[in-house]
This record gives structure tokens, C-alpha cells and sequence, in this order.
């Protein structure tokens, strides 16, 4: 089971309060062979997932990250190492490793845990039009990059929901147009040889 502890405090701290969306995501190989993701939510101190096609996990209260884990490999799910982890691994003979996010979860049931999602917000500024611009994590904190909105350019905050509050300071939030998790690009762990 890889469960590191940033993963284990980053599945309890609360990225957007409206969804009860928490900084971690199950990302997955669907049965179709598809990369998807399943937002990891937290509500009363409990995490869950919201996922109707796994009906025996479907909003079932969990009390940590492993025994949500423990869950999905009770049920067929194999969990790989993702980013988030730290492996240990010999250096002879060399080992192979995925290129693709999809040599990585290459088959159907395989998961892991990951926290790249991405936000796209449509905001008016108190001058100058509307502007779109997507919403960056870093570890366990969001800001964005954009010059269009003065004073707010890669400063950090706990999470979108502090964002928005700064972002109504100078301007109009039109909407979050939409969020989810990058199925591309590898998720390596962090390697310890040995």
C-alpha cells in the first residue's frame, strides 16, 4: 500500500469547500481502458467517494486513507506508486520505467493517488473585461499566474475557496468553468535506490 504522509494529510484538508473536494483524487484505468479520476471528499472528519458505478464504495465513510484503500483492493483495484510516493528501488539491473500515464495505469482496476487537479476561472476584473485564467496546486496550496489580476499574481492560498474570496476583492468571480484532474503526462514516484 503506498500511503505517504503527505497524501494521508493532504486527503483531510479541504480544497473546495462547495464539493467537499479534499487535495486528493483516485486517478484510475477505467474498464473501457480510459483515464479517469474520482475526487477523494471529505465530510465530519470522514473521507469518501462519490462514484455510483462502484456501488459497494459509493459514499461509504471512511476513517483514514488506507482503510478507503484497503476498500478499493478488497473490491479488485491494484494500486501502483504515483508522484505522491517513494519507492525503493535497485539500480541493477536498471528498471524500466513508464513513459506515459497510460503505461502506468495500463491496465483496467489499476489506480492511484494523485493531486493534480485543475481549475479554470472566469472572472471580471473592476476594470478591463473578463478574463479566463486556470487555477494552480502547489503541494497543498492553490494560486494563479496571471498578471491580469493585479496583487493576486503567485500568491499562495489554502485553498480555492480563499481564492475566490481574494479574487472578489478586485474583481467579479464569474464561475469556476471547470475542474477535474490532468489524465496525462507520468506520475513517477520519488525513487530511493538501493
Amino acid at each position: 500500500m503506498y500511503v505517504s504522509e503527505s497524501a494521508r494529510t493532504s486527503a483531510f484538508k479541504v480544497l473546495w469547500e462547495e464539493g467537499r473536494i479534499s487535495y486528493v483524487a483516485i486517478l484510475y484505468c477505467d474498464r473501457d481502458g480510459e483515464i479517469a479520476y474520482v475526487p477523494v471528499k471529505v465530510n465530519n472528519g470522514t473521507l469518501y467517494l462519490e462514484h455510483e458505478q462502484w456501488p459497494l464504495l459509493d459514499r461509504v465513510p471512511f476513517k483514514s486513507l488506507e482503510s478507503l484503500i484497503t476498500a478499493l483492493e478488497d473490491n479488485g483495484f491494484k494500486q501502483v506508486a504515483g508522484e505522491m510516493d517513494t519507492v525503493e528501488m535497485s539500480s541493477v539491473p536498471f528498471p524500466v520505467l513508464p513513459r506515459t500515464l497510460q503505461e502506468q495505469l495500463i491496465e483496467p482496476g489499476i489506480f492511484m493517488l494523485d493531486r493534480h487537479y485543475f481549475f479554470q476561472i472566469q472572472f471580471e476584473p473592476l476594470h478591463d473585461g473578463k478574463n479566463a485564467f486556470p487555477v494552480n496546486l502547489d503541494k497543498d496550496s492553490v494560486y494563479i499566474a496571471s498578471s491580469a489580476v493585479k496583487g493576486l499574481n503567485e500568491t499562495r492560498y489554502d485553498n480555492l475557496d480563499s481564492l475566490l474570496k481574494a479574487l472578489g476583492n478586485v474583481g467579479r468571480v464569474v464561475r469556476v468553468l471547470d475542474w477535474g484532474v490532468r489524465t496525462n503526462g507520468v506520475r513517477l514516484p520519488k525513487i530511493k535506490w538501493v
